[in-house]
């Protein structure tokens, strides 16, 4: 299969190629009061997770976007097929140990132990409280993704792009993990202040994920084609100014109008074929359009477990 059938039977959103897909199986025992009496395991069809509804909970809360959660996954079906694990408890002190040791698991050994005291010593350690505190920046990032996704929104200019168009940034935006989405949620929150102050007109933000994200905004009156022609070329600007990076994702934003909305603007550039074309194109463009001819650079240092309360 390469795409999704809708259920009317068109074709809907594309899928990958199969070589590049993985599956992951899950099984939780919802109502089993916390104790599961099958072993995840390798059964001759596939590596099986089983988690009691209490560890599926911990697991979900802890690992929330879709790269944590399947990172964990496979992290753990590694481990799994090169060491005997026994776990005494539930789930949640697997998921301790590897929060607590870089998101990894050992190297060379043949049996690991995970006791009942890992997940419940956690909690009360400071370093965690202080890493749920520093994650409330994060959820800006959340709530763009939701904004730009809203199914209820209309194109103001033509049909609009199409659902895998739209899904080509989305998705490169879902990737990132709550880590890089706490870095990129507080550049968003920081030039939206600025911008609607009328300080800001757009910023550009490069993720841990090495993703170009480009912020415009715009007034209330913008035209939708000056709009969407100037966040592409914003895109190919920053991809030239930063020397580096194959995906573009570009944002544009506007202010709200009661009764009204506001208008939103979703961009997606594959930049993995960068040419010399596209080199003099940008330098073109940034000539006769000034785009961000006065920009200033930042170097930002984030621990993902904080040392001190911010």
């Amino acid at each position: 299969m390469t795409e999704v059938i809708r259920h009317d039977g068109t074709p809907g959103l594309g899928l990958p190629p199969v070589g590049l897909r993985r599956i992951h199986r899950l099984a939780v025992a919802f109502g089993d009061k916390g104790e599961v009496a099958i072993r995840s395991g390798d059964f001759d069809k596939g590596f099986v997770h089983v988690m009691s509804e209490p560890s599926f909970r911990d697991v979900l809360a802890e690992l929330d976007t879709i790269s944590d959660f399947v990172g964990y996954l496979a992290a753990k079906e590694d481990f799994a097929g090169r060491c005997r694990m026994i776990c005494e408890g539930s789930e949640s002190n697997v998921l301790g140990w590897y929060l607590t040791h870089e998101r990894t698991f050992p190297e060379n050994v043949d049996v690991m132990l995970f006791d009942d005291t890992i997940r419940a010593g956690l909690q009360n350690e400071q370093v965690f409280k202080r890493r749920k505190d520093a994650e409330r920046d994060s959820y800006v990032w959340d709530r763009l993704i939701e904004g730009l996704s809203d199914p209820t929104a209309k194109s103001i200019e033509g049909p609009g792009p199409t659902l895998n168009e739209l899904e080509s940034a989305l998705r490169w935006m879902a990737l990132e993990t709550r880590f890089h989405r706490r870095v990129l949620g507080r550049g968003v929150g920081e030039f939206l202040i600025a911008a609607r102050a009328r300080q800001l007109a757009s910023r550009i933000l490069v993720a841990p994920s090495e993703v170009i994200y480009v912020l415009v905004y715009f007034p209330s009156n913008a035209r939708p084609e000056d709009r969407r022609a100037e966040v592409t070329g914003r895109c190919f600007i920053a991809r030239q100014r930063l020397g580096r990076g194959e995906v573009a994702v570009g944002i544009g934003l506007s202010d709200h109008i009661q009764g009204v909305g506001s208008a939103s603007d979703l961009v997606y550039l594959d930049f993995s074929k960068w040419s010399e074309a596209d080199e003099r194109a940008a330098n073109d463009l940034k000539t006769k359009a000034s785009f961000f001819a006065r920009a200033r650079t930042w170097h930002r240092h984030e621990d993902e477990f904080p040392k001190s309360a911010t």
